[in-house]
C-alpha cells in the first residue's frame, strides 16, 4: 500500500521532469487543434495570455489530455524500469525488499483521476506556448492589415 501510494505521488510530481523529451509527433495533433481554432479565438478573445490559456487548456483540452496521459504512461514504465534496476541490485532476504520492490502493476488508470484531481493534467507547456505564438502572430497580421486598409 506504501509503495502504492508513493508511486501516484511520484507519477504527479516526477512525470513533469519525465515528460519534458516529449517529440513533435505525440503533439502533433494538439498543434493541430491550437491551429485549426486559433483564428476564432483571436478575434474573440482579447487579452492573448486568456486566449492562449483558454485555446490550449479548453479548446483543445481533450488533445491535450491525451498527450499528457501518453507521457504519464511512459514516466511510470520508466520508473518502474529504473525500480527494476534498483531491486536487481538489493538482496532478495532483506527485511526492506518487499517493501520497496513488491509488485510492479501496469500504469493504473486511477493514478490520472488523482493527478486530474490535483491539476497535473492542465494543458502541457509546449501547447500553451505554440497558442501564444500562433495567436499573436494572427493578432499581428490583423493588427498590421487594419492598419493599411484591408
Amino acid at each position: 500500500m506504501r509503495a502504492y501510494l508513493s508511486a501516484i505521488f511520484c507519477v504527479g510530481i516526477c512525470a513533469n521532469g519525465f515528460a519534458q523529451s516529449s517529440d513533435d509527433d505525440a503533439l502533433a495533433p494538439v498543434f493541430s487543434c491550437i491551429e485549426q481554432y486559433a483564428p476564432d479565438v483571436e478575434r474573440s478573445v482579447t487579452d492573448l495570455s486568456d486566449a492562449a490559456i483558454f485555446l490550449a487548456g479548453s479548446v483543445c483540452s481533450v488533445e491535450g489530455a491525451a498527450y499528457q496521459t501518453q507521457q504519464q504512461r511512459l514516466a511510470y514504465a520508466k520508473m518502474q524500469e529504473q525500480q527494476r534496476q534498483r531491486c536487481g541490485s538489493m538482496d532478495a532476504t532483506s527485511e526492506t525488499y518487499e517493501y520497496v520492490c513488491g509488485e510492479f502493476g501496469e500504469y493504473p488508470d486511477s493514478f490520472l483521476d488523482i493527478s486530474a484531481s490535483f491539476g497535473y493534467l492542465s494543458a502541457p507547456t509546449e501547447a500553451r506556448a505554440h497558442a501564444a505564438k500562433i495567436l499573436l502572430n494572427l493578432r499581428i497580421a490583423r493588427l498590421e492589415g487594419e492598419q493599411t486598409g484591408e
